[in-house]
Order: C-alpha cells, then structure tokens, then sequence
C-alpha cells in the first residue's frame, strides 16, 4: 500500500537532505525575540501592547500547533494576522487620546471581526486549500484519462484492433 502523502513542510527536499533544519533550530530564539519584543512593547505602550497581544492570539496558536519543520501554519497565519493588527495598532499609536482610541478599538466588535478572520483565512488556506487542489488535481487527472481512452477508441477503429494493445 502506498504511503500517505506528506503535510506541506514535510517531507525530503529535492537535495535529499532534511528540509529546513535550520527553521527548527531557530524557534527558540525567535521565540525568545518575540517575547522580548512584546515585552518591550508592553514597557513602551501600553495601550498597543494590550490590543497587539490579544489580537496575536491566533498567530500564538499557529505557533504552538505547527510542528511541522518549515513552520506552514505559522508561517501562514501571521502575515495574514499582521495585516489587519498593524493598522489598528498605528490608529491607536497616532490618535489624541490613546486609551480612548484603545477602548474604542477594543469595544467595535467589527475590528475583533477583521483581526480574526484574517487570521481565520490563514487557517482556512493551510487546512482546506490543499484538499480543495487535490480534488481538482484528481478530476483534472481523470478527464484526460478519459480524452485518452477515446483517443485509443479512435484510433483503435482507424488502424484496427492490434493499436490497443
């Protein structure tokens, strides 16, 4: 019985040699570095650091179920989960009154609602998109399977029955 295929990440690289190693040998520090930098970040704003922490929890949670060796999840769900967070994080940082704009931001559902399906989306890609392309890989496979057998078919009442051979 053929073996399953592997997850995305997964896998040998076309060299042979193991892939990424080097992504695996660098979680820790840049694990270490985000923390430092939310830690600096909660030390010079405080009003960021609570919006930017609450709304990275999707990114957190990518992070600590991706265990595969190129970080897909992770490496998937941030960018996406940075893009709605940044802009909101920059309305805070530049308004009059930053608690307010905190309290404002923080009370509108629909911000709540941008930040996490983003972040949603990215979830949406790793684990659906793949099955979506190998649904469409399959009846992409099976129809010229068909062209070709009508191929033989005609070919076979052309030239007779020893071209199906």
């Amino acid at each position: 019985m053929a073996s399953a295929l592997p997850k995305p990440g997964e896998g040998e690289t076309p060299g042979g040699a193991a892939p990424d190693k080097a992504v695996q040998r660098l979680r820790a520090p840049i694990a270490t570095i985000a923390l430092v930098g939310m830690a600096g970040l909660g030390m010079y704003d405080k009003s960021i650091f609570a919006f930017v922490l609450a709304s990275l929890l999707p990114s957190a949670i990518a992070w600590f179920l991706d265990r595969t060796p190129t970080m897909v999840l992770t490496r998937t769900v941030l960018p996406l989960n940075l893009s709605c967070v940044i802009p909101f994080s920059l309305q805070i940082y530049y308004a009059d009154n930053e608690s307010q704009q905190l309290s404002t931001t923080m009370d509108d559902m629909w911000s709540w609602i941008t930040v996490y399906s983003a972040s949603g989306f990215g979830y949406l890609l790793y684990y659906v998109l793949p099955k979506i392309i190998a649904i469409y890989i399959s009846l992409r496979t099976e129809k010229k399977r068909r062209d070709l057998q009508d191929k033989q078919e005609e070919l076979k009442e052309e030239w007779g029955l020893e071209v199906g051979d």
